[in-house]
């Protein structure tokens, strides 16, 4: 059975804008945020987008490297990432995630840049409020990286260019729908 996917607080999804900070300033994740916020929000078709914070700036989804903090998933593997939902609420102001935090493999081996893109813009989809994967674009389920072209089948589209597909915008115009 799939999961629904999970809408944010009232006051964030009227808002339809999520500020994001990345404490992943390393490696090969350096810079990246910077990168995948103008794709994830072209690609998002104005459904929500991101702005990025300064360090000391307060944000409701924060980027991380696993493995710096105690409290960190494990990640097996290269070519994913985790989110993770910290805080939600559900009571008179509504239901709704609060803040999230976007775990990526500190050592992530054998990708190429645009799988590094891939992982991260997979995993705002899931910080956004999506939680099922699809068959192709963005937030398929396993991405084959082909000298740097990604692609859900051999035969399907190859990213880049980025994509949603139509289904997830859809889903994120319904998870972002603003509240009364």
């Amino acid at each position: 059975m799939s999961k629904p996917d999970e809408p944010w607080i009232k006051s964030v999804r009227n808002s339809k804008e999520l500020v994001i900070r990345s404490e992943a300033e390393s490696g090969v994740w350096t810079g990246v945020l910077q990168e995948c916020v103008p794709i994830f929000n072209r690609i998002a078709l104005k459904a929500m987008s991101y702005k990025i914070a300064g360090a000391e700036d307060k944000a409701n989804v924060v980027l991380k490297i696993a493995g710096s903090g105690k409290d960190d998933p494990e990640i097996s593997g290269g070519t994913h990432g985790k989110t993770r939902r910290g805080k939600q609420v559900s009571g008179r102001g509504g239901v709704g995630i609060i803040e999230v935090e976007i775990f990526l493999p500190a050592q992530p081996s054998g990708v190429s840049k645009n799988m590094i893109l891939m992982i991260v813009l997979h995993e705002l989809g899931h910080a956004a409020g999506l939680e099922e994967h699809t068959s192709d674009g963005v937030m398929m389920t396993v991405p084959n990286d082909q000298q740097g072209k990604i692609s859900a089948t051999k035969t399907s589209k190859k990213m880049p260019p980025f994509f949603f597909t139509n289904k997830t915008v859809n889903r994120l115009r319904t998870i972002w729908k603003t509240a009364k």
